[in-house]
């Protein structure tokens, strides 16, 4: 039997694809001190425009409570938010002008990752590879569970 049979797809290039990428965004964030969960939470206040409560980024992104709170806490003593600790999560968060400088940058960064790895494909080749991509996930998974 040759080993192209259990070579489903290029892991090399599967696995490549993921290192680099994750590579690159680890290093857009470590230019901010920023784990990708605060780095996240920084951008999506930073999308909002107005400011969100940590109960909307709860809501919203489907976090948990606590890695909100580590956040947001993290956020607030490197002075990129403009809110104070006092445990309400309705309590709107705004972004100092040193967090929008940070959360525009890295939102730059890494629009310039994505059209870097995008480079050359089309949004239908992409439509069908995420496509076949979560199938082959979901029947693996439902493999798994039988």
């Amino acid at each position: 039997m040759t080993s192209e049979k259990f070579d489903i797809f290029p892991r090399l290039a599967a696995a490549e694809l993921i290192e680099k990428t994750e590579a690159a965004k680890r290093r857009i964030f470590a230019v901010y001190g920023l784990s990708e969960g605060a780095a996240l939470c920084l951008c999506r206040i930073y999308e909002t425009k107005g400011g969100i409560s940590a109960k909307e980024l709860i809501l919203s992104d489907k976090w948990g409570k606590s890695a909100i709170s580590r956040h947001l806490k993290l956020l607030r003593e490197r002075g990129f938010l403009n809110a104070t600790d006092d445990g309400h999560y309705k309590q709107k968060m705004t972004l100092s002008p040193i967090g929008a400088a940070a959360a525009r940058a890295i939102s730059d960064e890494i629009d310039t990752l994505r059209r870097t790895v995008r480079q050359g494909v089309s949004d239908d080749d992409l439509d069908t590879f995420l496509g076949t991509l979560y199938r082959m996930s979901e029947n693996i998974n439902e493999k798994s569970r039988s």
